[in-house]
């Protein structure tokens, strides 16, 4: 939908960019739909180590890179990771976000950005992942504290837009997740970064067609309700006669005008004969003397 439908095409623009084209595109697609389905599957929820490790991969290719934070995290035990991890899903509830993120930060290299990638492929994306596009579009932040208190903002900000747009979606759309907000805003900022021109992307599904890129980002960035009732409004029958009458005072102004300047163009030819009599007697007086 709209932003989100120009995601795969910003992922693959960016993807040119680094050296093995390919393993960013894999690794998104696997982070997207592979790792939440193989942790759906499990009879307890936790990632293991390689799927951590795979993760933050993922996360230093799509954002910034960090040297250092691939090796720390990949220090980490696996069993202290299917601890920590299975301790996060448990309390992946409603109104338990910071007590999960906290758990996962209890690994080495794991801070509260790269612990919200895992519980949001934890929590099949309900929790949000913390880019830097998304807390910046969300928060306005241009420098942002990578803490909890951050976070949390940022996630309950998250929660209350996907719930904002879940109200704007017919039965045919599909629900927004909090994954699919940040997604949204990511593709939206990085296509602006890197001059992709998503304009003219939009999605019809069963005949329904979605917002273009930029309607989509205003429903981001505002008040959804505000954007539908704007999409709806019309002059009423006050501001179309106030209109009326403005358009009316502006022909008579231009009329007046013109008839001002008809009256000084037939003037001149009279001002100019009046001007050349009085060269004429002066001449003549000028003559008469000098003969004197």
């Amino acid at each position: 939908m709209g932003g989100l439908a120009s995601y795969p095409i910003v992922v693959e623009e960016l993807s040119k960019k680094k050296k093995d084209p390919k393993k960013l595109l894999e690794l998104d697609v696997w982070v997207s739909e592979t790792l939440p389905a193989t942790i759906k599957s499990r009879s307890d929820t936790h990632m293991s180590k390689a799927e951590i490790s795979k993760m933050t991969t993922w996360k230093l290719m799509r954002g910034k890179f960090r040297p250092r934070l691939q090796n720390l995290v990949d220090s980490n035990d696996e069993k202290d990771i299917i601890a920590a991890t299975k301790k996060a899903a448990s309390v992946s509830l409603p109104g338990s976000t910071k007590e999960a993120i906290t758990a996962l930060t209890t690994l080495k290299g794991i801070g509260p950005a790269t612990a919200s990638a895992a519980l949001c492929a934890l929590s099949n994306g309900n929790v949000p992942f913390m880019s830097d596009e998304a807390v910046m579009a969300v928060l306005g932040q241009t420098k942002i504290d990578y803490n909890i208190k951050t976070y949390m903002e940022y996630a309950v900000r998250m929660d209350a837009k996907t719930k904002e747009l879940n109200t704007l979606i017919s039965k045919q759309d599909s629900t927004w997740t909090s994954h699919m907000v940040e997604k949204a805003m990511w593709a939206t900022e990085n296509a602006k970064k890197m001059g992709v021109d998503i304009t003219g992307v939009k999605v019809s599904k069963d005949g329904v067609q979605h917002r273009k890129p930029e309607e989509e980002t205003q429903i981001l960035s505002k008040d959804p309700s505000q954007i539908a009732a704007e999409d709806k409004t019309e002059p009423t029958p006050k501001q179309v006669k106030a209109q009326g009458k403005k358009n009316e005072a502006v022909k008579q102004s231009e009329a007046k005008t013109e008839q001002s300047q008809v009256a000084q163009n037939s003037a001149y030819p009279t001002r100019r004969t009046s001007k050349r009599q009085s060269e004429a007697q002066l001449a003549a007086k000028a003559a008469k003397k000098a003969k004197q």
